[in-house]
């Protein structure tokens, strides 16, 4: 009966911190049709990670928790099919439409 009690205790203490958002089971964010590749960028204000989902084309940065910052898709019609980091920035290449875009 003890035992019983202490994992109902347990359960609805775990109840309650996923309720108030300080317990999280398993986040995830879609990433459309083909997240590719996944590069560690370190600047002045922290380190992100720059995914490249290559069916949209965009550019997804996450911070140290994987939690989405922001999304460019702004590069959706250069067709970008790959990205390098090196000396502080950014080269996207897109071979559908020939372009280099750098991002600062």
């Amino acid at each position: 009966m003890k035992r019983s009690m202490m994992l109902f205790l347990l359960f609805i203490v775990i109840l309650k911190g996923n309720v108030l958002g300080t317990i999280t089971f398993g986040q995830r964010y879609p990433l459309g049709v083909m997240p590719s590749r996944i590069v560690e960028v370190e600047n002045s204000s922290g380190t992100y990670y720059v995914t490249l989902v290559k069916g949209d084309s965009e550019l997804v940065v996450f911070d140290t928790s994987f939690r989405p910052i922001t999304i460019f898709d702004t590069m959706r019609n250069d067709g970008i099919n790959d990205l390098i980091y090196r000396d502080g920035k950014l080269y996207c290449f897109g071979f559908y439409s020939g372009r280099l875009v750098v991002v600062d």
